[in-house]
């Protein structure tokens, strides 16, 4: 499944109790299955306290060129889908150029910022809802100090060379034509590995255990090798519900209890924006290829052996 989610507001009382600023605070919604982030515009964050420490900007620069439309003029834009690129591109964004600008995609529409760590000079940042009209536009002020929001729920950040922005006539209410992400090439996140016995047989696993990685999920894959998978961890059992925006293949996905029991199994077809929830409290999603659950016999109450997801994920991550 693509973008993931929870109905919990567990999750939501955790992270606003904690003093700690991250670069997403979750707002859940349980309808629509969603992980929706807000971005809080409170002073620049503690290094020591961030979920996702900085890092050493990249040799080359991030991003997929892909072209926008633009007032019936093309622009080139270097266009980034991958969770830890754009965990790290809201705070220290690639610098746009003349010849290509830079375009985050989040997986769905929510309230953000983008910091200007990173920056040399200032830029122009639009900010774009899904249906492409641009929600506001500002200057990006280069530093960790420089900072804009969406004045309203966004899924893009087109970032331009300074009064770009004027140049072209993007402003407030302007359609952007956007590159269709359904089917474009775009790069994949880089994720760690988990083997894992499923009905007797040796998987695969790649493990999303952070918000954005569990909301991108296996988005954007034109397919997926047999016994290959992934597996989602959350902090705590709770109703969980998935569904396939920007997913190509068809998935089985498996909703299971802290314990390993099975809560529930679904498969789910490319695109389907249905939301489908686990038929209990869950801890752990594992997904793959459609009909490979069955193939398997994995149903409603075995007992699964989990990997240890926690060691796992934190030697890779390091």
């Amino acid at each position: 499944m693509s973008a993931c989610a929870t109905g919990l507001f567990g999750i939501i009382r955790t992270l606003m109790s904690t003093s700690r600023v991250i670069v997403f605070v979750a707002t859940l919604a349980a309808t629509a299955g969603i992980v929706y982030f807000a971005i809080p515009s409170s002073p620049a964050p503690k290094q020591t306290d961030e979920v996702v420490l900085a890092r050493e900007a990249p040799a080359t620069q991030p991003g997929t060129l892909l072209e926008l439309r633009v007032n019936d003029r093309d622009v080139p834009a270097r266009v980034i889908v991958a969770p830890e690129q754009l965990t790290e591109a809201v705070r220290r964004p690639p610098a746009p150029t003349d010849d290509a600008a830079v375009l985050l995609a989040l997986p769905m529409e929510f309230e953000f910022n983008v910091q200007g760590g990173g920056l040399e000079s200032p830029v122009d940042v639009a900010f774009i809802n899904a249906s492409g009209e641009v929600v506001n536009t500002s200057p990006l002020a280069a530093g960790p100090l420089g900072e804009v929001r969406a004045s309203d729920k966004a899924m893009f950040a087109l970032l331009l060379p300074y009064k770009k922005a004027d140049a072209l006539g993007i402003r407030h209410g302007v359609t952007i034509t956007l590159p269709d992400l359904k089917s474009a090439k775009v790069d994949l996140p880089s994720l760690p590995i988990v083997n894992m016995s499923l009905g007797g047989v040796d998987h695969t696993l790649e493990v999303a255990d952070d918000m954005l990685e569990t909301m991108v999920g296996l988005m954007y894959r034109d397919a997926m090798p047999a016994h290959r998978g992934m597996i989602f961890a959350f902090p705590h059992e709770q109703p969980l519900a998935f569904y396939m925006r920007n997913t190509r293949i068809p998935l089985d996905v498996i909703y299971v209890a802290e314990a390993g029991a099975v809560v529930s199994v679904v498969t789910l077809k490319p695109f389907d924006e249905t939301s489908s929830p686990s038929a209990g409290p869950a801890r752990y999603v594992i997904e793959l290829n459609a009909g490979e659950a069955a193939k398997l016999g994995i149903k409603a109450g075995d007992k699964l052996t989990l990997p240890d997801l926690a060691q796992q994920s934190k030697a890779d991550k390091n």
